[in-house]
């Protein structure tokens, strides 16, 4: 049985997707339509919330498209820590998927494949790797590579451990 299945222990399971925005209308699109692709175990619900950063192009349309709930802050008042804050402070999950309106999914098993580690109850969070798009700035390029490398690592309350 794959893993994937346990995550709600039978019972359902929310999983709230947290999605900063400002004006990427078009990014966004491409993010939610990757989001509603993913093909989840039917346990598992997907609520999405949109924090829009005052956007002025089509960004709240989109969202309320593809049924997001959308958190409006103002510009003066945006950072991006109060942003993913508003977000968890929103959301019904148990589990917080926070991504920005510019990330989105390679294929229809990234969220199944990101839910797989929390079937051991030691583990707090996970990440996934961010690949650059194809005309990324080599400065991007270098950053992502670095920061965000395709060997999974793992940490527990004392160091790294793997």
């Amino acid at each position: 049985m794959d893993k994937t299945q346990n995550i709600s222990l039978g019972l359902k399971e929310t999983v709230s997707a947290v999605i900063r925005v400002r004006n990427a209308a078009g990014n966004l699109q491409r993010c939610l339509a990757g989001l509603e692709r993913q093909a989840l175990p039917p346990s598992v619900s997907l609520e999405t919330i949109v924090i829009d950063n005052s956007s002025t192009d089509e960004c709240v349309d989109v969202a309320r498209r593809y049924g997001a709930t959308i958190v409006p802050i103002k510009e003066e008042e945006f950072t991006w820590g109060g942003a993913l804050n508003t977000g968890f402070e929103k959301a019904a999950g148990r589990i917080v998927l926070l991504l920005s309106s510019d990330a989105y999914a390679s294929d229809s098993n990234w969220l199944g494949e990101m839910l797989k580690p929390f079937t051991n109850p030691n583990v707090a969070a996970v990440y996934a790797r961010q690949l650059p798009y194809r005309d990324a700035p080599v400065d991007e390029r270098r950053r992502l590579t670095r920061s965000l490398p395709a060997a999974s690592l793992e940490f527990n309350r004392h160091n790294r451990t793997g």
